[in-house]
């Protein structure tokens, strides 16, 4: 193992950890008296998904802790609200290397960022639980509604 790959084991994929934990969405919708609400958050959520990655991307290459703090801040709390858990540990992972000012190891964790990010998209779609915005906005509440 080399000297860079050996720096940080932080970010690493943890299978222990919710990929898109159903239980958090149902919190969320409970906390917003709406299924369809939650609904509505996670679509958004996945829709900006690779726009928020690709902020952090660009923080790490122009070696701005300050864009990328904020970024992994954004990111880990959007994903705690949906319950994608794996990919808030990583950020909060990346955060605290940032507070060093250690760019080598958080660039060699692009790639695990990157795949927690895809792995959420997966399983949002596979479980069903992203909804196309513009169904949420036609169908009513009765039938998106939980109990």
């Amino acid at each position: 193992m080399s000297a860079l790959t050996s720096i940080n084991k932080t970010a690493d994929h943890d299978p222990g950890l919710a990929i898109l934990n159903p239980v958090r969405l149902q919190s969320l919708a409970d906390e917003l008296e709406s299924f369809a609400e939650a609904q509505r958050f996670l679509s958004a959520y996945l829709q900006m998904l690779p726009e928020r990655v690709e902020r952090i991307v660009d923080a790490v290459m122009d070696h701005d802790e300050e864009r990328l703090t904020v970024a992994l801040l954004s990111l880990g709390t959007a994903s705690n609200m949906v319950g994608a858990f794996e990919l808030e540990a990583i950020c909060g992972g990346l955060k605290n290397l940032a507070a060093t000012g250690s760019f080598i190891p958080i660039v060699l964790d692009l790639p695990v960022i990157r795949a927690a990010a895809a792995r959420v998209r997966a399983a949002a779609l596979w479980t069903g639980q992203c909804v196309r915005q513009e169904s949420l906005e036609s169908a009513p509440d009765s039938l998106l509604e939980r109990t």
